[in-house]
């Protein structure tokens, strides 16, 4: 039986061998990114951004308003620090928002009200520039792309608290950005999704938001459209979608996550789980061999990394695969490690760490 005390850390540094650590599943293996003390990571996110390298990287956004690139490196992770804000950073995406440089670009922006493009190179530098402020604002949630066809470019949706989103162009002169208020907001939005594109060419977006609702963003020749997906009497903190764009998953902060679906007739909602309070962390993906077993991983205040999984026709299962040293803030999935077919999952928080969880070579 697995050990589900927190689990401690190694005597050993990531950047020089695979830093293994207790306390995971029987079936997965747990093992360190980056230790970061007692710093919290918050948002962490796997995006393709050197061109020179096969793997993704990972970002990993902290307390200290540091934004840390980590490169994966035969089991080992070399820390890149990008950016230092002074404050906390938790916005985070990467779109092709900037046609005057090679893309995609990753966005970022924090406790500051300060919004940064980063960019990579063929020679191995990066580097960030600020490209919009929002004074007496916090910068939650950002995403990247074409998304209003009333523009004449792709844009940087910001979403703020107090609780207002602004769209971020770069249509200003001498290569610098233009920034316009689209609207106050009911409540602040905790997280977003970018779907892929529809039928009419443009990608719709999923938010989740403090006032518990669930919403489905798209533009048209009008303006912007919202509708309501789902709403509950918590709020909503975190975002998962399904690999084929129908189904989108859901947290509330009572510790239950939902499914919702895309059919002909709306969206339907149906409840997964009843978990503690406070879940912070939110994947969907391959966890399981079986490629008919839906899968979900779930990280939040209780510091346990659990995987839900269901297969066709029955109830879902659940098993805790790792319990962190403090409370958990973020979960994100790549891939990282071809011996298995399965995805990776990586879990971050106030433990102030990042933490890779692989299930074993097929």
């Amino acid at each position: 039986m697995a050990d589900h005390s927190w689990s401690k850390a190694v005597d050993a540094d990531p950047a020089k061998i695979h830093a293994r650590l207790s306390s995971a599943s029987a079936d997965w293996e747990a093992s360190l990114v980056i230790d970061n003390d007692k710093t919290g990571i918050w948002t962490v996110k796997p995006f393709s951004f050197f061109p020179q390298y096969a793997t993704q990287e990972l970002f990993g956004l902290d307390d200290l308003g540091r934004c840390w690139v980590l490169v994966s490196y035969s089991g080992k992770w070399t820390p890149f620090p990008i950016l230092r804000d002074g404050v906390w950073l938790g916005a985070l995406a990467q779109g092709e928002a900037d046609p005057r440089v090679a893309g995609p670009e990753v966005y970022t922006g924090g406790a500051a009200g300060r919004l940064y493009q980063l960019r990579a190179y063929h020679d191995g530098g990066l580097d960030a520039r600020r490209i919009a402020a929002f004074p007496g604002k916090e910068l939650h949630t950002v995403v990247a792309g074409e998304f209003d066809p009333r523009n004449d470019s792709p844009e940087v949706l910001v979403f703020t608290r107090p609780g207002a989103w602004y769209r971020v162009s770069p249509t200003g002169e001498h290569g610098e950005w233009v920034s316009e208020e689209l609207g106050p907001l009911q409540a602040r939005i905790r997280d977003a999704l970018v779907l892929s594109a529809d039928e009419s060419g443009r990608s719709p977006i999923i938010t989740a938001a403090r006032d518990g609702a669930i919403r489905e963003l798209r533009f048209d020749a009008g303006g912007p459209q919202w509708s309501l997906i789902h709403q509950v009497g918590q709020g909503r903190g975190r975002l998962a979608a399904g690999s084929d764009g129908r189904v989108v998953y859901s947290t509330a902060d009572d510790g239950r996550v939902f499914r919702h679906e895309r059919t002909a007739s709306g969206w339907q909602t149906e409840l997964v789980y009843s978990g503690s309070h406070g879940p912070r962390g939110l994947a969907a993906g391959r966890f399981h061999p079986d490629p008919q077993q839906e899968c979900l991983a779930l990280f939040g205040y209780s510091g346990r990394v659990e995987l839900l999984t269901r297969a066709p026709g029955q109830a879902w299962q659940t098993e805790v695969l790792f319990v962190d040293r403090d409370k958990g803030h973020w979960l994100c999935a790549g891939e990282f490690d071809g011996r298995n077919n399965t995805l990776e999952i990586f879990a971050s928080g106030y433990g102030g760490r990042i933490v890779m969880l692989s299930r074993g070579a097929d």
